[in-house]
């Protein structure tokens, strides 16, 4: 008679008379002994075992070097797939920077030459009228201007100090070409670092348009004040005349287009799409206490979209802490 006994497997022996056969089927993968035992016909048991070495082999997709190398395919196909994602946005973004990039320099084309016309023209005329002082200096001012286009002529923004060097120039360039007709002043606030990065020529254009259509209006006594002030994670222009006032500019030029201003609300779109910087601006008819116009105030306010995100988590953290505190 036989009897059988697996080892961590069976609970006790399995004693089966004369059968010389053992099944399991349900044992996993792994490394197992086997004990066997047998009785002469009188009954008397052999005390000595039999031991038989069992290894069962797992199926392939068990085995480890199997699950190791699914999990390396797909860390493999993971990474090239998102690489390959990374890759394509990264093209697209530059081919919108570049297209954005393009579509401002088209911008600025149309608006340089405007300098070279009417600065030729005054030119001209000094000439004519023989003052070779004045003419010297409004050449020297032009060819600075002439210069700084050409020299940025592939850059869409500059630092904050070279931007008002340039409307500086122009102010001069305008002050004399209108016989003193106004008179400016530009105060910048001593916390705005001057290599603050702001579009091109925005200020200028809007300098440009309060001569031309308030300004140049007035007999004398104009006034022009450029302003730059630091916000929170914000810097706000303001260009304020005391020229006619937008109403009466209007009956003046009624056939003018202020294309510069489109051309500029242009750009302002474009440099935010490109440089994720908002730019609001602001216009302000201003008047005295009879109701009467006394001008006009454009308000440029300029921040950077990440940095005005940053500082409203911040303030939404702090007044969860100070819920918290109370």
């Amino acid at each position: 008679q036989y009897a059988y006994k697996m080892v961590n497997f069976d609970p006790d022996w399995n004693y089966v008379g004369t059968q010389n056969t053992a099944t399991y089927t349900n044992l996993d993968p792994g490394e197992y002994i086997l004990l066997i035992r047998g009785s002469n016909s009188d009954g008397i048991w052999n005390p000595a075992e039999t031991i038989l070495n069992i290894t069962i082999v797992p199926p392939f997709w068990k085995t480890l070097w199997f699950i190791i190398s699914v999990i390396i395919l797909f860390l493999l196909v993971t990474f090239l797939f998102i690489r390959r994602a990374f890759v394509m946005q990264k093209r697209k973004a530059q081919k919108e920077k570049e297209i954005i990039e393009l579509q401002l320099k088209t911008i600025k084309s149309q608006i340089d030459p405007h300098f070279a016309f009417n600065a030729l023209n005054t030119i001209a005329s000094f000439i004519y009228s023989e003052e070779p002082d004045v003419t010297y200096d409004y050449f020297t001012r032009f060819a600075m201007m002439i210069r700084n286009i050409l020299m940025d002529n592939d850059k869409i923004s500059r630092s904050l100090g070279e931007e008002m060097e340039f409307v500086k120039n122009y102010l001069e360039i305008q002050k004399i070409r209108f016989k003193d007709k106004f008179d400016y002043a530009i105060i910048i606030d001593k916390s705005v670092p001057p290599d603050t990065l702001v579009p091109k020529m925005i200020i200028q254009t809007f300098a440009e348009n309060a001569i031309k259509h308030g300004l140049m209006h007035r007999t004398k006594g104009g006034r022009l004040t450029i302003s730059v002030e630091k916000g929170d994670s914000c810097l706000n222009f303001i260009i304020e005349d005391n020229g006619v006032g937008r109403v009466k500019a209007a009956e003046y030029n009624p056939d003018s287009t202020h294309r510069g201003l489109r051309i500029m609300d242009q750009i302002i779109e474009l440099y935010r799409k490109l440089y994720h910087t908002a730019i609001n601006q602001k216009i302000e008819d201003l008047s005295d206490s009879h109701g009467n116009p006394t001008g006009t105030k454009v308000i440029l306010t300029i921040c950077l979209l990440k940095e005005l995100k940053r500082k409203r988590s911040y303030l939404k953290f702090r007044n969860k802490n100070s819920g918290n505190e109370n």
